[in-house]
């Protein structure tokens, strides 16, 4: 367990590293801090930090730079981060209000938004409901072999999609299709319509509720750990961050999203570097949080950055955003 000084001299290394990007040496704490001990008691105190796997040196004769375990201590440390400022709160709720019920433009404007406040990259997910229920199914032909499905959910939440069809079939087979399966799966989830869709004697009844079934899952939270990322520019420009390795770690990450586990549950959630358990992960921290209506309705927003990100502005921005997301979730849904 660190002591009170030495858990002051990691937090004035890792925020003198997050402002200047600069390895920081005990001369500088000395002379800036005004730490009442001589510069040979703060050397043993950085001696032991980096003993403890707090703090690296790039090069023997070097400053000291926060390691992963030096961030995580910086951010489990930290005072409370100040709110933002009114002026950006002001212009953050004017604009989603702005937009009012159309959920895909709030995702556009949460990503903007945190992109352009942090200078990170953002990762947003829409709103997405924890079980989807059945509630209507319509079917219009398009042609002999192709049906447009139309899938009312809970809460009225209307998914669309073309379906193949093996058999032709008449706009008259296709109401009545739809009518058999409105009355049969009312009310029901995704696994009770597949358990049912099993015993269907119509190949056209089965073919339909498999198609829903599909839909349903895929709108559900059970299968949603897919983000969209804007504002990659941010980071390739992060000074550290350019070149071809950094480029694959974002390849990485559109390619195969964040970890289900990683994601919170509710609440935010700071993940820094060798914590994401995924190896091109670990020069990037990110900073996620939940919104919505817990746990009926549920997405995630967050920020992804360097590991030496300013990790008060990010968590401000992050919460902000996300509370404005949930406000609105909640006029729907509640």
């Amino acid at each position: 367990m660190l002591s009170q000084r030495q858990g002051q001299v990691l937090r004035i290394v890792t925020q003198e590293f997050i402002t200047t990007g600069t390895p920081v040496a005990s001369e500088l704490i000395v002379r800036n801090y005004g730490l009442g001990v001589s510069p040979a008691t703060v050397r043993n105190d950085m001696a032991l930090l980096e003993k403890e796997g707090y703090l690296l040196r790039p090069h023997t004769s070097a400053g000291a730079v926060p390691s992963h375990r030096g961030y995580r201590h910086f951010v489990e440390t930290m005072e409370a981060p100040p709110e933002l400022p009114p002026g950006e709160q002001h212009m953050i709720s004017h604009l989603f209000h702005q937009v009012e019920r159309d959920t895909e433009e709030w995702v556009g404007l949460a990503a903007s938004l945190l992109a352009r406040l942090t200078h990170y990259a953002s990762l947003v997910t829409r709103p997405r409901v924890e079980e989807n229920l059945f509630r209507h199914i319509g079917l219009v032909s398009l042609h002999h072999f192709l049906a447009m499905l139309v899938l009312v959910m809970r809460e009225a939440r209307l998914r669309q999609q073309l379906l193949p069809l093996a058999e032709p079939a008449s706009q008259v087979a296709l109401d009545a299709a739809a009518a058999r399966l409105n009355q049969a799966c009312y009310g029901l989830d995704a696994a009770a319509i597949e358990g049912l869709a099993e015993e269907m004697a119509d190949p056209l009844d089965q073919t339909v509720a498999r198609a829903a079934v599909a839909l349903m899952r895929r709108d559900s939270l059970q299968e949603m750990v897919e983000l969209q990322f804007y504002g990659w520019s941010h980071i390739l420009s992060e000074p550290g961050l350019a070149g071809r390795a950094v480029r694959e770690t974002v390849e990485a990450l559109e390619g195969r999203g964040v970890p289900a586990s990683l994601l919170p549950a509710e609440g935010l959630r700071v993940i820094i570097g060798e914590e994401t358990q995924d190896e091109a992960l670990y020069p990037l921290s990110l900073v996620i949080a939940s919104y919505g209506v817990v746990p009926r309705v549920k997405g995630f927003v967050g920020v992804v950055g360097p590991t030496r990100m300013h990790y008060a502005r990010a968590i401000s921005a992050v919460t902000y955003v996300s509370n404005q997301l949930s406000q609105l979730v909640g006029e729907i849904y509640e």
